[in-house]
């Protein structure tokens, strides 16, 4: 009875974050066909700050959170964030090397784009898996918190789902993709909320001892992909600036609804 009540407050809390996602994702109709350099470069940036402020905000400060055995949580923290940092460049060279003996003529922009999309989609994966663990854990007051918590966790990521799923569509779309594909393929991330949070439903007493792992795993793919392709693309040329402004609004946004739904 726990787990089906726990999995109908996850299935319902993991799919208005999904909406979300889709929501902003479709906002990409109403955006004109060629955006100029500077507002590319200002989504580009806003992208970057937020998600640089999710992986800080929503997943590394939660896993220091967590436990009380600091020695146990640094260790799990850093063996996650190594290891989520060390699978992107792993997947950066497989898609390359795919590439290369394909002769694909798949641009190295709209690669870096696929690398975006495939962090986000881990993103809410966990996301959905760490509300799953939130919505398990209440039912039995665990050490996640209360009901309460579990559903300001819940909105938090909700809200922060929608501007990302804008953010995702725009670079697809000014990679000539079109505006059904870009919204389709910005929106696949925000699909994977639910999912996420069925698993962490389920397996909440079997994976609760490694979320510092798994959460710091997420992060440290963020954080990579960011450094690796989106800041570089946001600096070059003369615009650099407007990247910059961008990056400080995407920071600023989830770094206030952190805030302010604490």
């Amino acid at each position: 009875m726990i787990i089906f009540s726990s999995l109908k407050s996850t299935l319902i809390s993991t799919s208005i974050a999904m909406i979300s996602t889709i929501l902003g994702s479709s906002c990409i109709f109403f955006v004109k066909k060629n955006l100029n350099i500077k507002h590319y470069k200002i989504f580009l940036g806003f992208m970057s700050g937020m998600m640089i402020s999710s992986a800080i905000w929503s997943l590394l400060i939660p896993a220091t959170e967590l436990y009380n055995n600091k020695i146990s949580n640094l260790f799990l923290i850093t063996i996650g964030f190594l290891l989520g940092t060390l699978s992107f460049k792993l997947i950066d060279k497989l898609i390359s090397s795919i590439m290369i003996k394909n002769n694909s003529p798949i641009s190295s922009s709209m690669k870096k784009k696929t690398l975006i999309i495939l962090s986000s989609a881990l993103r809410n994966t966990i996301e959905g898996i760490a509300i799953g663990i939130a919505f398990s854990l209440s039912s039995i007051q665990g050490s996640l918190g209360s009901l309460a918590g579990a559903i300001t966790l819940s909105l938090s990521m909700a809200l922060q789902n929608f501007p990302e799923g804008l953010s995702l569509s725009i670079p697809l779309k000014n990679e000539r993709i079109s505006t059904i594909k870009s919204f389709l393929l910005a929106s696949i991330p925000g699909l994977l909320e639910p999912i996420g949070g069925i698993i962490g439903v389920i397996l909440s007493n079997k994976i609760k001892p490694l979320l510092p792992l798994i959460l710091s795993f997420a992060a440290g793919a963020i954080i990579i992909v960011v450094i690796n392709e989106l800041i570089p693309e946001f600096n070059s040329e003369n615009s650099n600036k407007h990247g910059t402004i961008g990056f400080i609004l995407g920071f600023i946004l989830l770094l206030m609804l952190d805030i302010i739904l604490k």
